[in-house]
């Protein structure tokens, strides 16, 4: 989705491509996320995580869970004014199988 990049804005830049993984439509399923977010139905918050090494910046930041609801908050037509962010980040995060 995000052509290995894993940032947001580079998965919302593809939202118009439809993408299959594992027999998922991942594109449909932000698209969905997109209109709850519209609708006023999708709770506000995110998880994300940094490598420690990383200063938490736009460029450098990596969402390891809710990739789907943050690149539906960018795709979303009325997305909320503000959006609840917890960012973390763990010494061993290198070692870390999706990071």
């Amino acid at each position: 989705m995000s052509n290995d990049t894993r940032l947001i804005k580079a998965g919302a830049a593809n939202l118009g491509l439809h993408i299959v993984e594992n027999g998922k439509d991942i594109t449909a399923g932000i698209r969905a996320t997109a209109n709850s977010i519209d609708a006023g139905e999708m709770p506000n918050g995110l998880l994300i995580a940094v490598a420690r090494e990383l200063k938490p910046t736009a460029d450098k930041t990596v969402s390891i869970e809710g990739h789907t609801r943050a690149t539906a908050h960018v795709a979303a037509q009325k997305p909320p004014q503000e959006v609840t962010v917890i960012i973390g980040s763990s010494p061993s995060m290198g070692g870390w199988r999706w990071f």
